[in-house]
């Protein structure tokens, strides 16, 4: 029988190498990898936070990044390998810190970093099943559109990320032939700004970053509106940035949002909020995206506009006599009822105060 599409199995977990597949209903938790290498070959290297993604196109396809991106197609009992290593295969040991080469007396040598070089994020086409991007944390970024048969490199392509390590981060995101991938440089002390994007596949790339300063430090990710493509958002070390003009121009986007690293964005398409994970400061909501999504040099030059309201959802909650202590992780729900907002270009004066006769 073909597996349900209601399974019972929940979310995944990883950690070097190691994926843990949870049942919701039951107190088994089952534990899967890919195999281990073949007799003969290197054993195969995973990060700490080894990059994992389930397809959009069949919820049983799972990938999975080592220095080889592994593919499952039943949740993770069994694995193929997609091609060969996709990084430079280089040996750190050889690698040089501070002008030395290590040696057996250089103190915490691998701290931090258990395998090198490695794969650090994945992404599938959300539209091709076969279009696949990785980047790796020695500064590689490749492309297959085969499945994984054959891959393309774009390593000498980014002619500002060459020299110092830059690891291509989380925000490879594919669409039309096109690509949005941003690069960390902390690790050989450069936070700047790199955000690049193609429209061939990788076989040209094009700098994004008007806008945004050096003082917003490293980009982490880039994500694109599923409807409106035109419409970007950024996460960078020190807030978030969005563009209307598909990267062209950048602001701040800020309201009531700290300051604070923005590791990684998802849009909720149906609800159309904007998700964003931070480090330190939890989960952030920004509750229907449509004033954004809609705002454009018209809505601007207006002295009002009213922007269409989402579905207005009627809820009740439940009253509970227990409590999860410490483990419940909630946040305040969006104002019960309709969302109605409007653009004023100009603000509305105060009203002053009116006096009472006493």
């Amino acid at each position: 029988m073909p597996p349900s599409t209601t399974s019972s199995r929940g979310s995944f977990h990883r950690i070097a190498g190691r994926l843990h597949r949870p049942p919701r209903h039951a107190h088994r938790v089952a534990a899967l990898h890919p195999p281990e290498a073949k007799a003969g070959e290197p054993h195969y290297r995973f990060q700490w936070n080894s990059p994992v993604a389930v397809s959009v196109h069949e919820h049983t396809t799972i990938y999975y990044g080592g220095n080889y991106l592994f593919k499952s197609t039943d949740r993770g009992d069994n694995w193929t390998r997609l091609g060969g290593d996709l990084t430079s295969g280089a040996d750190r040991n050889k690698l040089q810190i501070f002008g030395k080469t290590p040696d057996k007396n250089t103190l915490s040598r691998h701290d931090g970093v258990q395998e090198y070089p490695t794969i650090t994020t994945l992404s599938e086409s959300p539209l091709t099943a076969n279009v696949l991007w990785v980047g790796t944390d020695d500064g590689n970024v490749q492309v297959t559109r085969d499945g994984g048969k054959t891959w393309k490199m774009s390593r000498r392509k980014f002619p500002e990320c060459q020299g110092n390590l830059r690891e291509p981060r989380g925000g490879i995101e594919d669409r039309r032939r096109a690509a949005f991938v941003t690069f960390d440089g902390h690790r050989s002390d450069d936070n700047g700004v790199y955000i690049f994007s193609t429209s061939d596949y990788g076989e040209t790339w094009k700098a994004l970053r008007n806008g945004i300063p050096d003082s917003a430090g490293s980009v982490h990710v880039v994500r694109e509106h599923p409807r409106t493509t035109n419409l970007l958002f950024a996460g960078t070390e020190f807030g978030l940035w969005v563009s209307w003009d598909r990267g062209a121009n950048w602001t701040a986007l800020k309201n009531n949002f700290p300051t604070v690293p923005v590791d990684d964005i998802e849009i909720q398409a149906r609800e159309n909020d904007l998700v964003l994970a931070t480090h330190g400061r939890s989960i952030w909501v920004f509750d229907d995206l449509t004033p954004i999504e809609k705002m454009d040099s018209n809505v601007a030059a207006s002295a009002l506009t009213f922007f269409p309201p989402r579905p207005a959802i009627t809820w009740h909650l439940r009253n509970r006599r227990w409590s999860g202590g410490q483990k419940m992780f909630t946040a305040k729900n969006p104002p019960y009822g309709a969302i109605l907002s409007y653009y004023l270009k100009d603000a509305v004066p105060v009203e002053a105060p009116k006096k009472t006769k006493t």
